[in-house]
């Protein structure tokens, strides 16, 4: 993908220095802070300790040297919100449940790494970049401040295209991240804290940046990765002039990697090679911590959890997935025989075919699929030669072990979600593909093998996400006419037809986006997400009873799906229509969608109140209000949300209702 050119260079910040304290810091026997850095989008080979000979990282190259760096470290997931699961939760994506970037939120069900050091006392603060890890999808469980792409004061990219058109990426850059992480290390230097930064800047598009492209020309991808090393040097800079290296324990890992081409990828999220799975990790800080180790054995990031909980003297809980690493920084060339498992559902949602999942014990690595993988990663580390014809026995060994693992999957009831728009298209806009609805469980808790082979759907996921592309740069008509392709061979993808039924509303074919959407919703499953798009378009065009009866039966088809019972509570509530209007109903379909997802999301209390308002329970839907204002502002939502919630509470306070115009 081509580079994009910044409106506006950043102001350049003086290079960091080491200085002495600005304060007196607590002592460095204290108890340990803990910094997470997540690098989205990060192949280890993409960092100078992992062998790139551009100088990409001289930062984290100065990491490896003075602290511990994992070699072998395979990532749960090839996409963003899973593999995040993973790292905060100890767990695989069977056990907590969230399996893709979207139809998934992380339950309130499962302990948080965060909820773990909040308990004990701990400062808890995020700093994140990308919609995919917004607050709604689960991830700030524990966090006091999460701040993410739709919080106050952040900053956005702002681009041009080749034709000189500007708009704003949804992601926030590093600088912008490392700013408040400086914030928030100042504001609790003296308590104990974590804090977790992600940095989002390798995932396309690749912005064009003068300074380092004149260190790295001709790649915009490790251009950004240069970029984000000089962020993440400067907030390790900001922590040692503050004093506080000794007494923090900073973890880097990236949550996946990125396809340059290799087995016809050159993305993430559908396939399970080495380009996407091996990640980086590296632990950075205290003197407790040996200097300059490299650990062989492989690791994997479920393990991470776990880690930094027990060497930061903390209990672990019981019931993990992962295991403590610390035994591989206390022996030089020791071993753990570790089992590391990983999945992608992307196949299963956006092209109706069996899940991909593989499983790595030792140099072996076995990719479950119709035709069978198997390599020897140790002698082919680029996955080039399929031995499973050679070595059956090795196939059945591993097959045997997956189907076990996978067999103990037993996730939440609530992981499922549908998105709202907004998010959805902002997903779409990070070239994702949006599945329209999360897969059967009882179809993921079995190896069953169904639908085409993934081998044989390269070009159909290149074509995917080539409609996508069209779609950013608003050519709609093109978007539709790719998705068309894939449809004359994938005719039944709820994904495809909700796809193809969106791009129509923005391209203005109301009509026949009608017509896809419905066949989207006659396919077969929940189709959430295409219900939800179907009501938005029958609210656009006035049809509002039709518009209630898509939503009524998608409640009583998917019953446990935030976004469809909140909209069907909002249009109970607020309907022009006084006989589609029912109050009791809206407060009971609103209380449902504030348990499924949990915690005080305001667009769902903005919701419950309508509902009160409607029965003219005045008292109440004030307070509700008032918990939707606080809950916005500790989470930073924007402005125009408040400002919508703060008219809403004067509707109640002067005893009216509230009406959808």
């Amino acid at each position: 993908m081509g580079l994009l050119s910044g409106c506006d260079e950043p102001e350049r910040e003086e290079a960091p220095r080491v200085a002495k304290a600005q304060r007196s810091a607590p002592a460095a026997h204290g108890p340990l802070n803990l910094v997470l850095v997540t690098l989205d989008t990060t192949r280890a080979d993409a960092l100078s300790p992992y062998g790139q000979e551009l100088p990409s990282s001289p930062r984290i190259e100065a990491m490896s040297q003075q602290g511990v760096l994992f070699e072998q470290v395979t990532s749960s997931s090839p996409s963003t919100l899973p593999s995040h699961a993973t790292i905060f939760t100890g767990q695989y994506p069977f056990s907590h449940g969230v399996r893709a970037n979207a139809g998934y939120r992380l339950s309130n069900q499962v302990l948080t790494l965060a909820e773990v050091l909040a308990s004990r006392g701990y400062r808890t603060g995020a700093e994140v970049a990308t919609t995919v890890l917004s607050a709604s999808r689960g991830l700030h469980q524990g966090f006091e401040e999460y701040r993410d792409l739709h919080s106050h004061e952040v900053e956005r990219i702002q681009v041009r295209d080749g034709d000189g058109r500007e708009f704003l990426l949804n992601e926030r850059p590093a600088a912008d991240i490392t700013r408040f992480g400086k914030r928030f290390i100042d504001a609790h230097a003296h308590e104990r804290f974590f804090l977790w930064l992600h940095y989002f800047d390798p995932h396309q598009f690749y912005m064009q940046r003068s300074e380092y492209a004149r260190q790295i020309p001709g790649d915009g991808y490790l251009q950004e990765v240069l970029y984000m090393d000089d962020q993440l040097g400067r907030l390790l800079g900001h922590l040692e002039t503050r004093g506080l290296k000794e007494r923090t324990l900073v973890v880097v890992v990236a949550d996946h990697g990125e396809g340059m081409g290799e087995h016809g990828e050159s993305n993430h999220s559908f396939f399970l090679y080495e380009s996407t799975l091996r990640v980086p990790l590296l632990f950075w800080g205290p003197p407790s911590l040996p200097e300059g180790m490299r650990v062989l054995s492989p690791v994997r990031t479920v393990d991470i959890f776990p880690t930094v909980l027990d060497l930061m003297d903390l209990p672990v809980p019981p019931g993990l997935a992962g295991h403590s690493l610390r035994p591989l920084m206390e022996r030089r060339g020791g071993k753990l025989d570790l089992a590391a498992y990983a999945e992608s559902i992307e196949f299963a949602s956006a092209f109706g075919s069996a899940p991909l999942r593989s499983l790595r014990r030792g140099p072996w690595k076995y990719i479950h699929q119709a035709e069978a993988e198997l390599y020897r990663l140790d002698e082919d580390p680029g996955e080039v030669v399929n031995l499973a014809a050679q070595h059956p026995e090795k196939v059945a060994e591993l097959r045997a072990e997956l189907e076990r693992l996978v067999g103990e999957a037993a996730p939440p009831a609530d992981a499922g979600s549908t998105i709202s728009a907004e998010e959805r298209a902002q997903l779409e806009a990070l070239g994702y593909t949006v599945g329209a609805q999360a897969v059967d469980e009882a179809l993921l808790a079995s190896l069953e093998i169904w639908g085409p082979s993934p081998a044989a759907m390269v070009e159909d996921v290149e074509i995917l996400g080539a409609a996508g592309g069209r779609e950013r740069l608003g050519d709609f008509q093109g978007a539709a006419e790719r998705l068309e392709d894939l449809l004359t061979r994938h005719p039944n993808s709820v994904h495809l037809l909700s796809a193809y039924g969106r791009v129509l509303v923005a391209a203005g074919r109301r009509a026949d986006a009608r017509v896809a959407l419905e066949q989207a919703i006659e396919a077969g499953g929940c189709a959430a997400d295409a219900r939800v798009e179907l009501a938005a378009l029958l609210r656009d065009l006035d049809d509002r009873e039709e518009q209630r009866g898509v939503l009524e039966v998608g409640v009583s088809r998917c019953p446990e799906m935030p976004e469809l019972l909140n909209n069907f509570a909002f249009l109970l509530a607020t309907s022009p229509v006084d006989s589609l209007r029912d109050g009791r109903l809206a407060l009971r379909m609103a209380r449902r969608a504030l348990e499924a997802q949990g915690g005080d999301p305001p667009e769902i209390l903005d919701t419950l109140a309508a509902a009160q308002l409607e029965v003219g329970d005045f008292e109440s839907a004030e307070a509700t209000l008032q918990r939707a204002l606080r809950a916005a502002k500790r989470l930073g939502h924007p402005s125009a949300l408040t400002r919508m919630l703060e008219a809403n509470l004067l509707l109640a306070q002067r005893g009216e209702k509230l009406r959808d115009r």
